[in-house]
């Protein structure tokens, strides 16, 4: 709810138009993609800051603590993504009340992957479009 309310983003507003659950999910949904996105930008010692320190997470890290929201039974994080302990618990019940697929935020994690690339370019059109589809469309689908 935080992250949502402070980014002063329009999507904070549009999400007091959903049901209860519905809303919840979608704050939590927005976190992960908010905390991503600055991730990757440099923000929380991601690929913009670069250290030697190794408690600095990585994009695996980042893809290890996704597959662990989808193992069964749920377990704790195996990867250190401090960033993201806050929003686990909402995140979890999102993606098992609404079945949200785990290829949804792989694509996201895809995007910035892209997004990590200095610069980032695209040697053809299915490389764009492939950029699109990870950056901005992955956001809304699932």
């Amino acid at each position: 709810y935080d992250i949502s309310r402070r980014s002063r983003s329009n999507f904070y507003r549009s999400f007091s138009l959903l049901s209860l659950h519905r809303r919840r999910a979608m704050y939590a949904l927005y976190a992960f993609a908010r905390l991503a996105d600055d991730w990757s930008d440099g923000g929380e010692k991601g690929p913009g800051e670069r250290t030697a320190d190794s408690s600095v997470a990585t994009l695996g890290d980042w893809r290890d603590w996704i597959a662990d929201l989808y193992a069964m039974p749920p377990s704790a994080a195996k990867a250190n993504v401090p960033i993201l302990a806050p929003i686990r618990p909402a995140l979890a019940d999102a993606i098992q009340r609404f079945h949200i697929s785990r290829s949804t935020l792989d694509r996201l994690l895809d995007g910035i992957e892209f997004d990590c690339r200095e610069p980032v370019r695209m040697e053809s059109w299915p490389s764009l479009v492939r950029y699109c589809q990870a950056v901005a469309s992955s956001v809304g689908q699932g």
